[in-house]
């Protein structure tokens, strides 16, 4: 019966991914149909892989998610959840798309050369806080901290973990922000080019250059109104190639999920089926996952308040993910471990049914707001944030797309741009 119910759930989402891919392919979509095709990729498309594969593999070191994993109550439930969800994003999004607003930016006329130069020397900024670090000649050696051992008191590990990823994540944002504005060349493609493998590099981890490839083609979505987004459409293909080599090496040469099998490396890094189910599996068992109801999401909204103003804030959603499933109850946290989280994973575990509702308004609250302002920045922040959040947890990436758009949402909206309506 769970396996009839799976394949039906299967095959209504799979209806949704070609409303979704239709509406993209035709230039009438919103994000949230971006939202909807992300969602079956990282949601429903593991039900499939389930179906060739032993989930047992993937509780062999965690007892409760392999409880989860195994609970038909649970896979029920979730279930239920990838069809509400993603009828939900199609729906919506099929609306949106209908109202569309076409935008048409004025970029680089309205850029000076002095601003074009902040933002590039922005881009750089990693390089100027590798010369004030420490013990510059360790950013030498790719990912240092993921193929040599370290003292974590040790005041380079410090400054790599404390200082350098806010470094990072500006010039991240530089990236997108010059991509967005500045007209393509060869000597500027070049340019941003070598921002980001410097990025990239001492950055020493896989996330980044996932963000960046979302980022860039959000940018593109954006700038291409008028014309057909295959070539978009191929663009991410060939981007996804180059991500998928570089993980393969990137693998390879930290050793990093060398002994895992091809099941547990896709659940880990491709997936958030596990995640999910174990956020659903907890409150139906108790609810222990969480030391009270909505506490990561206040951690969420107060991240920048420093601990020794509030000793008894709670912690990043991750950290309890993590403890609960190695011991069914978040108390001691799992020092140099963690699951990969999202959105859903984390108001499920806040709020059960109601935090699956709220997670979708949520989303398509940012994204209405984004669509309909006349303000880039707002546009680009809010849709790489929802896409970033469905895939990932909010942490510092995240907390840093989600202030800028509040930021572009507070203090920028009613800047005069060009504004046009769409014809069908």
């Amino acid at each position: 019966m769970l396996l009839f119910f799976t394949l039906i759930t299967i095959i209504i989402d799979l209806f949704y991914l070609f409303v979704s891919l239709k509406a993209v392919l035709k230039n009438r979509y919103s994000i949230l149909h971006l939202c909807s095709i992300l969602f079956f990729i990282i949601q429903v498309l593991p039900l499939v892989v389930d179906m060739f594969n032993d989930v047992n593999s993937l509780g062999t070191h965690t007892k409760y998610l392999y409880n989860a994993l195994t609970d038909e109550n649970t896979a029920y439930l979730y279930n239920l959840f990838a069809i509400f969800v993603m009828v939900g994003l199609t729906s919506t999004a099929q609306k949106f798309a209908h109202k569309r607003v076409n935008i048409m930016f004025q970029r680089t006329k309205a850029i000076n050369s002095f601003y074009r130069l902040c933002i590039v020397l922005l881009m750089f900024a990693p390089v100027a806080a590798v010369i004030l670090a420490p013990t510059p000649e360790i950013y030498t050696n790719f990912s240092y901290f993921y193929t040599h051992s370290y003292n974590p008191l040790a005041v380079e590990y410090l400054y790599h973990r404390l200082v350098m990823p806010y470094i990072i994540y500006l010039s991240f944002l530089s990236i997108l922000v010059y991509y967005y504005l500045i007209k393509g060349s060869t000597s500027k493609n070049i340019i941003m080019l070598l921002s980001s493998v410097i990025c990239i590099w001492i950055d020493g981890k896989r996330g980044l250059l996932a963000f960046l490839i979302v980022g860039i083609l959000l940018v593109d979505f954006i700038k291409n109104q008028t014309q057909s987004n295959w070539k978009l459409v191929k663009k991410g293909a060939l981007l996804s190639c180059v991500f998928i080599a570089y993980f393969a090496v990137y693998s390879m040469f930290t050793t990093k999920n060398t002994d895992d099998s091809f099941y547990e490396t896709y659940d880990a890094y491709f997936s958030r089926e596990s995640e999910v189910k174990l956020s659903i599996y907890s409150r139906l068992n108790g609810a222990d996952m969480l030391p009270y109801d909505g506490a990561t999401l206040l951690y969420d909204i107060t991240c920048y308040i420093p601990r020794f103003l509030w000793e008894d804030k709670p912690y990043g959603f991750f950290n309890y993910l993590t403890a609960y499933a190695y011991n069914g109850h978040a108390e001691t946290f799992m020092e140099g471990s963690n699951f990969q989280v999202n959105i859903w994973s984390e108001y499920i575990a806040n709020f059960g049914l109601l935090g699956c509702i709220l997670s979708l308004l949520f989303i398509i609250g940012i994204v209405r707001v984004s669509e309909r302002s006349n303000v880039a920045m707002l546009n680009i922040s809010g849709s790489v944030f929802v896409l970033i959040y469905l895939f990932f947890g909010f942490e510092l990436i995240v907390m840093v797309l989600f202030y800028a758009w509040l930021y572009f949402f507070v203090f920028k909206r009613k800047s005069s741009l060009h504004r046009t309506r769409t014809t069908y």
